[in-house]
């Protein structure tokens, strides 16, 4: 280690087209530890989104253009990488990383190999006891998540460290005039959702309960920005209902904090979800959040105080979660101030580098007099 400074690598071989909160996390963490004097390198397929938007944020890269699971050229040349940028950490995305990075990190003797999980990516099988033993620790975002993984037998309890995603808090931006763009009637209440449309999002519960409250003639438009493989699965639900004027796929946003901030109530209806930082983002602009209580997302919020939580894949429950908020709207203003504090105290990108650093350290005997982690 030079200086007690850091050269660390995140290495995703997700599909180049994948961009998710896996990856948006990678960023943001890179970025926050360059900030601190680290040397970050961000390895990922060639052309990939990661990449680009790694260059963007003046960060490092290196193509990996990992695309098998065992790939012996792959693993000499990354060994010959790890070893003439004398790499002290390499923290890897999915399992296929692992099985091929994370063997050449142990030929090349010198990082600490670890493995970041939102989403649930091993289970209870040999093969993924045999990929997990070539790391040394795995950083999960929620307590859930490593209650999980430490109820396997073969899982040593030190192994898993739970480090929470962080947000920058955006401060003062603007509202988008949704009714105008979208010809909203200018009694409604826009409930507005993100994410990639497939089903684990659960944004066909989510229409059906909207649908529900539109037949009772309430006063609500439901915004829907992202896209992908379901699209037409969802458009068809709504044209059948023939609701085309209130129920609407605005498609991808490329500044989706711009669309939530200017939405009245958010909502996630996820059947599965790890630790979403879209919720922190919403509850950081002071939106009020009903959201789907699976994943860690209970870590985050607690039911009536800074948000809503409702049973996942249950239309009938969502839709009476959606008309309570219709008749309290004017007596939620204390609920959103929980939520601004709750992200403030506990959620911010800072504290994440903190911890992050505070891990590596004292963790793997990385000392610096440098590293202090906030409380």
């Amino acid at each position: 280690m030079r200086n007690n400074k850091l050269t660390i690598i995140f290495s995703n071989s997700n599909p180049k087209e994948l961009w998710g909160g896996g990856e948006k996390w990678m960023l943001d963490a890179a970025s926050g530890l360059v900030s601190r004097g680290h040397r970050i390198i961000v390895a990922a397929r060639k052309n990939s989104i990661l990449i680009e938007r790694a260059k963007e944020r003046n960060l490092e890269t290196k193509q990996f253009n990992i695309h098998m699971d065992f790939d012996p050229l792959k693993i000499v040349q990354i060994v010959w990488f790890l070893k003439k940028e004398k790499v002290d950490v390499i923290i890897l995305n999915i399992n296929k990383d692992v099985r091929v990075a994370g063997i050449a990190a142990h030929i090349a003797n010198t990082p600490v190999i670890l493995a970041r999980h939102g989403a649930k990516l091993i289970s209870d099988k040999l093969k993924h006891r045999l990929t997990m033993s070539l790391v040394d620790g795995i950083i999960t975002n929620s307590r859930t998540r490593k209650q999980e993984y430490e109820s396997y037998k073969w899982m040593p309890n030190n192994k898993i460290e739970v480090i929470y995603n962080g947000i920058n808090i955006p401060a003062n931006k603007p509202k988008l005039d949704l009714k105008e763009k979208y010809n909203i009637p200018k009694n409604h209440i826009i409930f507005g959702a993100v994410g990639r449309l497939q089903r684990v999002k659960g944004f066909d519960t989510l229409i059906n309960a909207s649908i529900i409250l539109l037949k009772r003639n309430l006063p609500i438009t439901l915004l829907i920005a992202g896209k992908g493989k379901l699209r037409n699965e969802l458009q068809n639900i709504i044209h059948r209902e023939r609701v085309t004027d209130k129920i609407r796929l605005v498609g991808f946003w490329e500044n989706p904090l711009d669309f939530i901030n200017s939405i009245d109530i958010f909502v996630l209806s996820s059947r599965s979800e790890g630790m979403p930082n879209v919720i922190m983002e919403a509850m950081a602009l002071k939106k009020i959040v009903i959201a789907t209580n699976v994943g860690g997302i209970n870590e985050i919020i607690s039911n009536n105080e800074n948000g809503f939580l409702v049973e996942p894949n249950n239309i009938d429950v969502l839709a009476s979660a959606m008309e309570m908020m219709l008749k309290q709207n004017k007596n939620l203003g204390k609920i959103c101030e929980n939520a601004f504090n709750t992200i403030q105290e506990k959620f911010t990108l800072g504290k994440t580098i903190d911890h992050l650093e505070h891990y590596f350290y004292k963790k793997y005997n990385l000392s610096s007099r440098h590293c202090k982690i906030s409380q």
